[in-house]
């Protein structure tokens, strides 16, 4: 039994809540203590001018009338601070609102309660169904793409019809928005619908990125639900496994979506997503393994969904218009480059004497 010379100073639950952090797990929670009041906080005092601390277990002279002798064993001040750190109050789900990351949390929390499913297996189950959900919208974002291949031979006709044209002004160009929006209409085409799944995208996928950061705040089991390597999902993966497949299979989808974009826009785009996702493995190495988990399987669920939308049979039960076998060669266009517009007028000019060798001055 040690005693010690305190003076009770302070609020015991500044004292129990700094004793808890030096000796309990490190985590962002808000601290509750309910059973502070039992305990007392102390500080020691000096017992000389050289600014000691006495750990006697004689009296201790001057000491104030409010000063006290408390007696305490090594194993009691632990049991102290497990008590007090067992009272830790968790956030919950309950005082979640309606932003991006707090409907993504909601939606993991239903899934999670009503299946029992681990949380690895969690997040894998909500992505499919979230994505399953938008899966419409993707359709509809290909029926356009696949009309507006349909539409881009009609449309080079009507560019080169206009570059063709003498006269180039207001009218013209008035001439030509109106041929182009009836274009347009005969097709179906609308640019706007193009844009559709990138735009529905991008709100889901900020929501699953902040929610996946601040879901252990609401569940504490979350962190130690993993599989394999990652036990963990709070923390990165050790292995750098799930970053260099999510961009693995970020590639594959680019690869296999690609058709649905046409002329020098494809390539331009095929290579800048490729570009990206070779440099997201260094960028995103440190982020949590939960977040890799829904990045692998919303990437994964992209590559099936772009393997499945090339099959013709399937495009044609989801009204897709085929393309392959309706392009048109780029030979029957009859498109004027700058180059044969120049050489064309060069024709219709008087013939410039030219010379093999710079002739010589007389």
């Amino acid at each position: 039994m040690v005693l010690l010379s305190m003076r009770r100073t302070q609020p015991a639950s500044m004292a129990m809540a700094r004793a808890a952090a030096r000796s309990g797990p490190r985590v962002g929670r808000t601290l509750r203590f309910e059973h502070a009041a039992q305990m007392g906080a102390v500080q020691l005092i000096p017992t000389h001018n050289l600014g000691g601390r006495s750990f006697s277990s004689s009296p201790v002279t001057g000491l104030l009338t409010d000063d006290k002798i408390v007696a305490a064993s090594p194993a009691e001040v632990a049991d102290q601070a497990l008590e007090a750190a067992s009272t830790i109050d968790y956030a919950s789900v309950s005082d979640l609102g309606f932003g991006l990351s707090d409907l993504a949390i909601r939606s993991l929390d239903v899934i999670h309660s009503t299946t029992g499913l681990p949380w690895w297996a969690t997040i894998i189950a909500t992505t499919v169904a979230v994505r399953t959900v938008f899966f419409p919208i993707t359709v509809v974002s290909m029926r356009n793409a696949a009309k507006m291949k349909l539409f881009q031979p009609d449309m080079e006709k009507l560019k080169a019809e206009i570059d063709s044209n003498p006269t180039q002004n207001s009218e013209t160009a008035q001439e030509f928005q109106k041929k182009y929006k009836a274009l347009m209409k005969k097709h179906g085409v609308n640019p706007f619908k193009s844009v559709l799944t990138p735009m529905s995208q991008i709100p889901v996928f900020l929501g699953f990125f902040w929610g996946l950061q601040d879901i252990s705040k609401y569940f504490p089991e979350y962190a130690h639900e993993g599989i394999g390597w990652v036990s963990d999902l709070s923390a990165a993966d050790p292995y750098m496994v799930l970053p260099i497949l999510s961009s693995a299979l970020m590639i594959a989808s680019v690869e296999l979506g690609g058709d649905a974009m046409a002329g020098e826009m494809k390539d331009k785009l095929k290579f800048g997503m490729r570009f990206f996702a070779a440099i997201m493995v260094p960028l995103t190495m440190n982020f949590q393994s939960g977040i890799f988990v829904y990045w692998v399987t919303s990437n994964a669920f992209t590559v099936a969904q772009s393997a499945l939308l090339r099959v013709n049979l399937i495009k044609r039960a989801l009204n897709i218009p085929v393309t392959e076998v309706q392009r048109l060669e780029t030979a029957s266009i009859t498109t004027t480059t700058p180059f044969e517009a120049a050489v064309s007028r060069a024709k219709q000019g008087t013939v410039v004497k030219t010379h093999m060798y710079k002739p010589t001055k007389k």
